[in-house]
């Protein structure tokens, strides 16, 4: 587990951040740079494109490497937009731009998952263990990499289960999150045991698991010269191809299976499609286009062609097997009153749909009345 290292403080205006502060926290895992910082008293986990500055070397000149912000962010309006997330608690993360002391640069940033008395465990790390640290990454392999898709899936599942994590909501999550990694095509899941964590509750002693880091999802072959060059009138015609390339390969825990029975594995441990609101989704993921071609990023070809990509997707058959679309139901309410007359001549005669106002019943045998009663469902 990274040291924990006070937030710096920071200021934001229109999904742009501003650090005078030293930022960063080499200790954390993964290659990228990150951080804590604090805006406006609220607590965030921001995540650069930049290179963690411990890593020598440079990123691979492909803009899906350079700029996961942009992926990071597509998946987490998805994950925004699904209305079904009992037992899969996951992160949002939000595209921002920096400046940092005056550099510029681009991320996301996301609130902190863990609740009052939680602590992080790792599943397995590529470093020395640790007491925050399941088991080790030798294990892994043997256990987890090296199996078949039915003994994987229980490996997890007792591995958790060991750590206070409820049965049926380890169960849950696994396979909610492989349904998850093959729609947003994550390829960086199950070869990379550190993307498996428990939110360990220290006080009642139980753990509940955590969808985090969609940062290699949605790939999409896209360089410096591809920005360039790129015309979006091009796009409509592409749509296809960059669409069926968003979703071809995945890194889920079931990646080892072929489409049909990565389905079928789904259905028979108790998968039911995601409930999506489509025209929300669709509405979350103009407006992220919007914010990045409204900002200072050498990337806004590629961030438009792959918002639009991500939702041609969702277009396809396959995509269809692993979510519905969510309709809110109308509420209705029924007013409804009736008036009766006191008249000596006339039987009482109901009234509907007509509002009026309510007054007490009076009790005076020498005048008309009318008693009013109205409700409301």
């Amino acid at each position: 587990m990274a040291k924990n290292i006070p937030p710096v403080k920071a200021e934001s205006e229109n999904h742009h951040i501003k650090i005078e502060d030293d930022f960063g926290n080499t200790n954390v895992n993964g290659l990228q740079w990150k951080g804590a910082i604090s805006v406006n008293n609220q607590a965030y986990f921001a995540k650069l494109d930049d290179l963690n500055p411990t890593v020598s070397g440079e990123w691979e000149k492909r803009y899906d490497v350079q700029y996961s912000s942009v992926s990071e962010a597509i998946a987490s309006a998805l994950i925004k937009n699904i209305k079904t997330k009992d037992n899969f608690d996951s992160v949002e993360y939000e595209f921002s731009t920096f400046d940092l002391k005056g550099r510029q640069t681009s991320g996301t940033i996301s609130k902190n998952y863990l609740k009052e008395n939680e602590s992080e465990r790792v599943l397995a790390i590529g470093r020395k263990m640790d007491p925050h640290t399941l088991i080790t990454t030798d294990e892994y392999a043997e256990q987890i990499m090296d199996v078949s898709t039915q003994d994987r899936f229980d490996h997890f599942i007792k591995y958790f289960t060991d750590h206070n994590v409820p049965y049926e909501h380890a169960k849950q999550f696994l396979i909610k999150q492989a349904a998850f990694d093959i729609l947003t095509g994550n390829v960086d899941r199950l070869g990379n045991p550190s993307n498996f964590i428990i939110a360990y509750d220290n006080k009642n002693e139980t753990g509940r698991l955590i969808n985090f880091d969609y940062g290699r999802s949605l790939q999409m072959t896209w360089t410096d010269t591809t920005e360039d060059v790129y015309d979006l009138d091009w796009l409509e015609d592409d749509l296809d191809d960059f669409s069926n390339e968003l979703t071809s390969k995945n890194d889920s825990i079931i990646s080892s299976l072929p489409k049909k029975e990565s389905i079928q594995f789904l259905k028979d441990n108790g998968f039911e499609p995601f409930q999506i609101d489509m025209k929300s989704l669709k509405e979350d993921l103009d407006k992220l286009n919007q914010t990045i071609q409204n900002s200072d990023v050498p990337f806004k070809k590629f961030a438009s062609s792959k918002i639009e990509s991500f939702k041609k997707s969702l277009e396809s058959d396959y995509s269809k097997e692993f979510y519905k679309e969510y309709k809110a139901q109308k509420q209705t309410s029924i007013n409804f009153s009736i008036e009766i007359e006191d008249d000596k001549d006339s039987y009482p005669k109901p009234v509907f749909n007509k509002v009026v106002e309510t007054k007490p019943i009076q009790f005076d045998e020498t005048k008309p009345k009318t008693n009013q009663l109205e409700m409301e469902f």
